[in-house]
């Protein structure tokens, strides 16, 4: 049986989207703008930041990619031909402009969030309200993937914005009958992919909606020129192939090696709810979308079908690729979901008595998820400074310039040139289950290391606590120690110790 809202009820449900929500919206905006920028100085430097940064630092002073980070450490210790080259394109490109550091590498992300999020507002890919949009806006900026992603020097918002701006400009192209358009969108799936291999699933979408809409030509065309654009991705395979497959397949500190069997892509469609209800971050707005599609799926299928053939095309193709459930990946989904959210949240609807009941639910959970998307954004507004530059610049008075020191990824920034640093990457791999301070000199004196930083796990995994502090003939003297900022340098002095 159809139940039927009251008209009193839809008109209700209109005036308050019309008069009091868009003016809440607005002030969840306002207070996104101004917390966003505590969060980005107080955000600490992650792997990431320093693995791509100094792949850019690399680039800008050799006119190729090399990482020192893993010198000791095949297949990467030379040159690297398998990276993200438009995220490591649009950092050097930023340095150049406004210096070295890892604030400037954070704006190509943040840059590429707000982009994201203009065009959720003033693409209208439906015939949506003003509240509907400030809505969907809301939501993306209070989901803590995107805002998290936002603070890292890594691809996916990059790839997020321009798959989006592919979706967008596709949908006008078909709808315009636009071969102008068509080649737009296909070169925005093609910056997509070369921002992160991953992104050539925004292609793969708009070929699938291409042929659902019987439109065989302008499908082939426009894969043609997305995979054209990707192609620069690729040409570490005609160049130096052997290391290319190497780099792509057997490289032991990516967790997000490339391996495919037949069978891979069935056993990990069936896993993908790992991905999109695993972490706080991005379970409210998965649990959300999915009591979209209970309520409304229906009414977005027969109004937006080309758009719902895209997203499920999407996210087969995510689900399907041979990737490890990592959360951040599915970044590129979630303007897709909050335009979802936005429009069931915002639209009365004429259904069975079960889909009132779950609607119901939506202001709730709705509420939840700005309650925890606020909350995590004050915490990261206002959580201390790690001050990890100011850090490394101390311990960096300290060393010799031009020797081979042994860090934690962050001393990278912004030491890198003024000395080589390694991660302790390799010399983990070295040791295997056995770390000691004398198999560590050894390690040491075989790669020419002459400083270790060291944090207070690596201190103590290694028993470099355990070593005579005010013995001036140790093979490992501790010169300089900031316990409050969990940093330890060490000297090594002799340069060959047999290990026992």
């Amino acid at each position: 049986m159809m139940t039927t809202i009251p008209q009193t009820r839809q008109s209700g449900i209109k005036r308050f989207f019309e008069r009091i929500h868009p003016c809440a919206l607005k002030s969840s905006i306002w207070l996104f703008v101004l917390l966003f920028p505590f969060a980005f100085f107080h955000h600490q430097i992650t792997t990431d930041d320093a693995w791509l940064g100094q792949q850019v630092h690399s680039l800008l002073q050799k006119g190729y990619i090399t990482n020192n980070i893993f010198r000791d450490f095949p297949p990467l210790d030379g040159q690297i031909v398998v990276y993200h080259r438009l995220l490591i394109w649009c950092g050097a490109v930023v340095v150049r402009l406004l210096g070295w550091g890892v604030h400037q590498l954070w704006l190509v992300s943040v840059l590429a969030g707000i982009v994201t999020a203009l065009m959720v507002y003033f693409a209208r890919i439906t015939d949506s309200t003003k509240a509907t949009r400030l809505l969907a806006v809301s939501l993306l900026l209070f989901t803590p993937l995107l805002w998290r992603q936002m603070l890292i020097f890594r691809p996916e918002a990059l790839v997020t914005a321009c798959g989006f701006a592919s979706f967008v400009v596709l949908n006008r192209a078909i709808k315009k009958d636009s071969t102008a358009l068509l080649l737009l969108s296909g070169a925005f799936a093609g910056l997509a992919g070369l921002a992160h291999g991953l992104g050539m699933m925004f292609a793969i979408a708009g070929v699938t909606v291409l042929i659902s809409e019987r439109k065989y030509k302008p499908a082939i065309l426009f894969f043609t020129v997305a995979s054209l654009v990707f192609a620069p991705y690729v040409f570490g395979y005609f160049t130096e192939r052997e290391l290319f497959l190497a780099q792509l397949t057997q490289n032991q500190t990516m967790a997000a090696r490339v391996s495919i069997r037949w069978w891979e892509p069935f056993v990990n469609l069936l896993n993908e709810h790992k991905r999109l209800f695993r972490k706080p971050e991005v379970i409210g707005i998965s649990t959300l979308f999915a009591l979209t599609l209970i309520t409304h799926g229906n009414v977005l299928w027969r109004q937006h079908r080309s758009i719902c053939i895209y997203l499920a095309a999407l996210m087969v193709t995510l689900g399907a690729a041979p990737f490890p459930k990592m959360t951040h990946l599915m970044l590129p989904l979630i303007p897709f979901f909050a335009l979802g959210i936005a429009y069931a949240t915002t639209t009365p609807i004429l259904a069975r008595a079960l889909r009132l009941n779950v609607r119901k639910m939506l202001p709730l959970v709705l509420g939840v998820v700005y309650i925890y998307g606020i909350g995590a954004l004050v915490q990261a507004a206002f959580s201390p400074s790690a001050h990890q530059v100011e850090t490394n610049s101390l311990l960096a008075a300290k060393l010799q310039h031009g020797t081979v020191v042994m860090a934690p990824f962050d001393f990278i920034f912004n030491e890198d040139g003024n000395f080589i640093i390694q991660s302790w990457r390799g010399a983990e791999r070295f040791v295997a289950n056995s770390p000691s301070s004398r198999a560590l000199l050894q390690y040491a004196a075989q790669n020419g290391i002459r400083y270790l930083i060291a944090d207070q796990e690596l201190s103590h995994k290694w028993h470099l606590d355990e070593i005579n502090k005010d013995s001036l003939d140790a093979p490992l003297q501790l010169i300089l120690s900031f316990p409050d900022r969990d940093r330890y340098l060490y000297e090594c002095r002799r340069r060959s110790v047999e290990v026992r």
